[in-house]
């Protein structure tokens, strides 16, 4: 048995009401046995909620039966009789630890009377009143007549909030998400630089679809340090207010577990190079850290010229970084950002896609870096985008005359072919360019594997059958070739590198390849 915690986060808004179904746990506790029908009944802390799916008569019972401990409120907008249940929860204002609160947007008013005034134990305020029919134009919320110093925890989502000077300090978690001002326009990026400088122990900062208003920064001023935060995610923003955020705040990169930006695209005054290479400059070791610790991550050559780089592993860490910028003028952040010695990039390729001004230009930027460590080559009809690909594998062309000679990727280790029907023999042609001469390099190529996936429909249906076999085996004896895999849709494959059984007329016998 445990108190229910403090945490009613944004969660509970998109799921059902949770504290009937903690009452029923309570209740079926207590017809365990006498014994622990009286220990529930006596402790105090087990009855600390609030809830407006509940009957008065039973929150009534159960706020008597709390005694002192804090209390969480939460409310719905499945609840019938809101005010009346409101009117109950005021009275022990004093002992509010929580507050959860979904409601429609129409409800705005009665929200601010509940919220107007001190709450002087309240840690935590979770708060959504969307989405919106219109504007709001009237005041905007006073989040407990501005002595809200004591929050630690403050999700808000759609709510029109009044953001007085020095109203937080201290916070553990800031997450807003579309929140406009009470006049109906953005947040002053100031409002945040103030409330992160007055908030040192911030763990979570989460800006979704906020518009910040980009404000005069005093850059004379030093950054404020966060050295606990783990999470920091400004998303669907501003990219001039995320600019604003991002020049006033350092991090610890070891402790960081997400780091998610992802700006509006245009924006006139906005300067994508300057970003990368003075904004971003102290949190590449944070990605560094993070592609690290993802092992590896992906860029995608996407045609407009947007760069978004991504890294996930499981849900314990993950970054993204999106904006527009041809990926040539990000190479060299790319790279510091990626690290000497750590994981490469993944670079998938879609053969249809890949002669676009945009993703053209991207791939021949990074072919002479030593970056991309993967690339996978997915079906497509595209005759030109098939031989930039060959062409780049075995240093037909590069992106510079001095480059024509090198192979591209020259970190390239896996390269992974989404089709059963490629033209094997144009790639033993392109892998004998890319061995050859080795010794003469400065620098040897990484061996790669080579990696042919069927698709699922053949494979379920039983057809196995390997295209150009024997050229299959030439490659794989090629100098440079550490394996070729034959796999299915599944992510099956052949065991010890098997590509299929056949006939040997040398020995009369049955042998693989």
């Amino acid at each position: 048995m445990s108190l229910l915690p403090l945490d009613l986060d944004g969660h509970g808004f998109y799921s059902s009401d949770p504290c009937p179904k903690y009452l029923s746990c309570l209740h079926s506790l207590r017809y365990v046995c006498t014994a622990w029908r009286d220990l529930v009944d006596g402790t105090p802390y087990l009855w600390n909620v609030a809830c407006a799916a509940l009957p008065m008569a039973v929150n009534s019972a159960m706020l008597a039966k709390s005694g002192q401990s804090l209390v969480v409120v939460h409310a719905s907008e499945e609840a019938p009789t809101l005010d009346e249940f409101m009117g109950l929860a005021i009275r022990h204002r004093s002992r509010w630890g929580a507050i959860a609160l979904q409601l429609p947007n129409g409800y705005i008013g009665s929200v601010a009377r509940y919220l107007a005034d001190p709450a002087p134990r309240l840690q935590k305020i979770t708060l959504s009143l969307g989405p919106e029919n219109a504007p709001w134009t009237g005041p905007g919320i006073n989040l407990l007549g501005g002595q809200a110093q004591n929050i630690r925890d403050l999700n808000i989502y759609a709510a029109p909030i009044q953001w007085l000077p020095n109203a937080f300090a201290g916070l553990r978690s800031l997450k807003l998400t579309f929140i406009e001002t009470h006049t109906g326009g953005g947040l002053p990026a100031q409002s945040i630089v103030d409330i992160l400088a007055c908030s040192p122990t911030l763990e979570t900062l989460d800006l979704f679809g906020t518009e910040v208003i980009p404000t005069t920064i005093d850059t004379g001023s030093p950054r404020s340090h966060l050295p606990l935060l783990t999470s920091l995610r400004l998303e669907l923003m501003s990219a001039m207010g995320a600019d604003c955020i991002l020049r006033r705040i350092t991090v610890e990169p070891k402790i960081m577990t997400r780091l998610a930006i992802s700006l509006n695209l245009d924006e006139a005054d906005f300067d994508p190079s300057r970003f990368l290479s003075e904004t971003l400059a102290p949190f590449a070791s944070v990605y560094e850290q993070l592609n690290k610790r993802c092992g590896g991550s992906k860029l995608a050559l996407d045609p407009i010229g947007k760069f978004v780089w991504t890294g996930q592993y499981e849900e314990r860490y993950s970054f993204i970084l999106s904006l527009k910028i041809k990926v040539p003028d990000a190479i060299l952040w790319l790279e510091q950002a990626v690290g000497v010695g750590g994981p490469g990039v993944f670079l998938p390729l879609h053969l249809d896609g890949l002669t676009s001004e945009g993703a053209a230009q991207a791939f021949t930027a990074l072919q002479g870096r030593g970056v991309v460590t993967e690339i996978s080559v997915y079906t497509g009809s595209s005759i030109p985008g098939l031989d930039m690909i060959l062409d780049a594998i075995s240093g037909r062309a590069g992106p510079r005359s001095d480059l024509a000679a090198r192979p591209g990727f020259p970190a390239l280790h896996t390269i992974t072919l989404f089709n059963w029907a490629w033209n094997l023999e144009k790639l033993e042609k392109a892998l004998k360019g890319r061995f050859f001469n080795q010794e003469a390099m400065d620098s040897p190529l990484t061996d790669l594997l080579i990696k042919i996936l069927y698709p699922t429909s053949l494979y379920m249906k039983g057809i196995k059958r390997i295209p150009r076999f024997r050229t299959a085996q030439r490659i794989r004896r090629i100098k440079g070739v550490r394996g070729m895999r034959i796999e299915n849709g599944l992510g099956e494959y052949a065991i010890r590198g098997m590509l299929a059984v056949v006939w040997c007329e040398v020995s009369s016998s049955v042998t693989w390849g």
